[in-house]
């Protein structure tokens, strides 16, 4: 009940997040708590997504995979895992500067959210590098996809003033569950190992 500095000071010390003084006003409380919910969701968020793009960051993404693959496993589907890479972002960072690969990244993001289903996970692990669980989805459909995917980013254009890259392509590698690996990191080394063929083949 008291409501001294030093008091108050003790109570943030201890842990305490907010500090209500009595009499209590039932709006004020009421205020405070959702004031508090709220900054909760943000805090959950921004540790869920990664702050560029939207997408689930890589730490979100790997349990959300690994809760599709138990479920994969328990119902007998199968999972494609696709890992996709930008080519030669390098060159767009060098020449037009991070603030243009920054939004090529958010618009290649923005793509692969409208291409895959709700029950999909798209996620960027770093640099130029998303990975996408598609569940109940075999290898060849995981690749089908993805070549569509690619198709509708070949045909976007990101800049005709001569400010930044027109056209942006990716290369891409798919690994199946269970028959590439049972586990996410197992998975994932195939179907980079698959994404490394298609860079050396050319890329795109």
């Amino acid at each position: 009940s008291s409501t001294t500095p030093v008091t108050v000071q003790r109570v943030f010390a201890a842990g305490a997040h907010d500090f209500v003084a009595k009499p209590i006003v039932g709006p004020e409380l009421v205020t405070r708590i959702t004031n508090r919910l709220e900054r909760v969701r943000l805090h959950k968020a921004l540790a869920d997504t990664d702050p560029l793009t939207g997408v689930a960051n890589r730490r979100r993404s790997e349990e959300l995979m690994g809760q599709l693959l138990h479920l994969a496993a328990r119902q007998e589907q199968p999972l494609s895992l696709a890992v996709i890479d930008l080519d030669h972002f390098k060159r767009v960072n060098d020449e037009w500067g991070h603030g243009t690969g920054d939004e090529v990244l958010r618009r290649v993001a923005r793509l692969l959210e409208r291409s895959f289903r709700a029950e999909d996970v798209v996620a960027r692990w770093g640099g130029e590098e998303f990975v996408v669980a598609m569940f109940g989805m075999d290898r060849d459909d995981g690749v089908q996809r993805i070549a569509e995917v690619l198709e509708v980013l070949r045909g976007e254009r990101f800049d005709t003033s001569g400010e930044g890259p027109e056209r942006v392509t990716f290369s891409g590698g798919v690994a199946q569950f269970p028959m590439d690996g049972a586990e996410l990191q197992v998975l994932y080394r195939a179907a980079d190992a698959a994404l490394y063929q298609a860079k050396e083949a050319g890329r795109d």
